[in-house]
Formats: structure tokens, sequence, C-alpha cells
């Protein structure tokens, strides 16, 4: 019967403990997690196939001179991460200094014999989020779940793709895999460069010696675009702020839509002062929200 005591006791104790870290830890996180909106200038290109993405990207560290800044939420152990890898050490070799942030869940499959190679070939490698005390439970479950790649401060990518087979529809299970993201030019590459500067630094202590990338001027071929940096905090708020402010049109294509039921609600009041709502998901997505939305909503899938 004591034995029963004492181990009910342990058992609280450690739950105690547990939600005093995860506690304290978001209080702090949300204190110090960065939340800014710029709106710049840009030369976007879309791409929503994962060959495209991966041959410009590569291209692109084939042609780096200077630098090349990336982070990753996932790069996963297959033949399309150790190809990238050797892009990355390729440059390293030639003199670009190169930079390789990856989210520490996300790259659990990078052992400890890859990131030794990584490093002793000249990159600089960190992994974020990586879990401390002493708000262990809150930094165990937090992630970093940008992809953010630029080169020489010229060029950026930012989007949803990963590193991975899977990503170019090679995952028998997953079937075809489409996503988006975008390749920049223009100022927009310095705020991708601000972004991963506040990571990186936060995740290690190893010197980022690079230059900011230098303001462009305006040209034709440049498009107003906003730039969110957030951690979560406050991300929602601003997509209410933003969806409240739509007149005409409002198009939503994510793998992950499960929206709050802020964003539901304006979603609904979009449609209800005649804007156009249309929203590409996942042939099979398990997404409730769905049945709340009314039937002359455009769902693409």
């Amino acid at each position: 019967m004591n034995a029963i005591i004492w181990a009910t006791a342990v058992i609280c104790l450690i739950v105690i403990l547990l939600f005093v870290s995860y506690y304290f830890g978001k209080r702090h996180a949300l204190k110090t997690s960065p939340f800014s909106t710029q709106d710049t200038i840009a030369k976007p290109e879309l791409l929503v196939e994962g060959a495209t993405f991966f041959q410009k990207m590569l291209e692109d560290i084939d042609r780096a001179e200077h630098s090349v800044a990336i982070s990753f939420f996932i790069i996963k152990d297959d033949a399309l991460s150790r190809l990238f890898f050797s892009h990355l050490r390729q440059a390293a070799s030639r003199g670009v200094h190169v930079y390789l942030l990856v989210d520490r869940l996300g790259g659990y499959r990078i052992n400890k014999k890859t990131t030794t190679e990584l490093k002793r070939s000249g990159i600089f490698f960190a992994f974020s989020h990586v879990p401390r005390l002493p708000y262990l439970a809150f930094t165990t479950l937090a992630r970093n779940h940008r992809k953010i790649a630029v080169i020489d401060g010229r060029i950026g990518y930012l989007g949803g793709f990963n590193i991975g087979i899977d990503y170019l529809g090679g995952n028998p299970e997953l079937g075809p895999w489409r996503d988006y993201h975008l390749r920049f030019q223009g100022n927009g590459v310095y705020h991708m460069h601000t972004s991963f500067l506040k990571d990186f630094n936060h995740a290690s202590t190893l010197p980022f010696r690079e230059r900011e990338p230098e303001r462009c001027a305006p040209s034709r071929q440049n498009v107003n675009i906003s730039f969110l940096m957030t951690d979560g905090n406050g991300l929602a708020e601003q997509l209410v702020k933003d969806i409240d402010q739509a007149e005409c049109s409002i198009d939503i294509g994510s793998p992950y839509f499960i929206p709050n039921q802020k964003i539901m609600n304006a979603l609904l009041k979009a449609l209800q002062r005649g804007v156009s709502v249309t929203l590409l998901v996942p042939k099979k997505p398990t997404i409730r929200s769905f049945k709340k939305l009314p039937s002359h909503t455009w769902i693409h899938c």
C-alpha cells in the first residue's frame, strides 16, 4: 500500500513539474517570440513541383560565390538529402560560407556522423529548438517550421517543401506531392536573411559573419509583398485582420487547414459580405472545419 502511495506521489510530482516547465516556458517564449510584418518589393517565382524546386535551389547553391544560409524543418536520411549535403560541401570547399540550421525534431534522422562530416567540411551547422532546461517540457514541443534559403544575399527561397524524396512524390504511401515554394529576388531576400540570422544566433554560438543584403531599387518585375515573421504568437490575430480587410477574394492553399474559431468566423463573415473564398487542400484531409462552411464555398481538392 505504501509503495502505491509513493508511486502515485512521484507521478503527481512529475506531472506538476512538467506543467510548470511548460507554463513558464510558454510565458518566456511569448515575451521573446519574434513577431514582425514587413511590406516590401520582390520578384517572386512560384514553384509547385518538388523536382523543379530542388533543381533550382541546388543550381543556385552551385553558383554561390559568397554565402549560403539555409534552414529547414525536416531533412531526411535518404538519397536526396545526401545529394543536398554534397552540394553544400562542394560550396564550402570553394570558400563559400555555408550555414545550415535544422529543427532538432525534424532533423532527428541526421546522426552524429553526418553532422561531424558537415562541420569538418567547413559548414556551420546547428540544430534549432533543442530541448533545454529549465523549460524542458515546452522546448521539447516547440518547433521551427521555417524553410528558408538565402544565396549570396541576392536569391531567397521560402515555402513548404522540406528535404527528402517524399517531396518528389517518391513515397508510395503519400503519393504525388504538391506544395508551394517561392524563389525571390529583390528586397524580400533582406527579410528572409534577417529571419535566418535571428534563428541561427538563437540556436548557435557560431559566428554569422555575412553582411546584410543590399536593398534593391524597384523594378517593373517586382511586386508588393508582406512578410510575416512569427513563432506562432499573434499569427491567428494577423490572419483575422487580413481576412477582415479582404474586399474581392481570399485564396488559401494549405496541407493543414485547421483554423481556430476566430479565423473560421472571419472567413464566414467574408463570405457574407460577398468575398470569394477558395480553399485548396489535399484530397484526403482530416478536417472537420469544412462542415461549417456554406455549400457554395469553392473547395478544390
